[in-house]
């Protein structure tokens, strides 16, 4: 392979990678696993929607929730879901 052709070869892999990178909002969350999740640990009432940038780590799906929680607190965090796994993490962020 050529000089040229590995330049070209580094720009196609970098575009690929910042077009990945910049539609994960998009598509990053799942919000029926989020609400399931949080009702499942008795969370009510919910506001699901939006994904979060590294809220959740390593883990591929961050869904931003508002909830009350069973001691009737409000909570903000994120719902954490790496597909193929087959559970969901909650993590609840209410730093000031």
């Amino acid at each position: 392979m050529g000089k040229r052709q590995k330049i070209i070869a580094y720009w196609a892999l970098a575009v690929a990678v910042v077009c990945f990178l910049l539609s994960m909002p998009f598509w990053a969350t799942d919000e029926k696993d989020a609400k399931a999740t949080l009702e499942a640990f008795g969370f009510t009432p919910i506001r699901v929607g939006g994904f979060d940038s590294f809220g959740c780590g390593i883990d591929l799906y961050a869904t931003k929730f508002t909830a009350t929680s069973p001691a009737g607190k409000t909570v903000k965090g994120n719902v954490c879901r790496t597909p193929g796994m087959t559970k969901s993490s909650i993590e609840i962020d209410n730093a000031e």
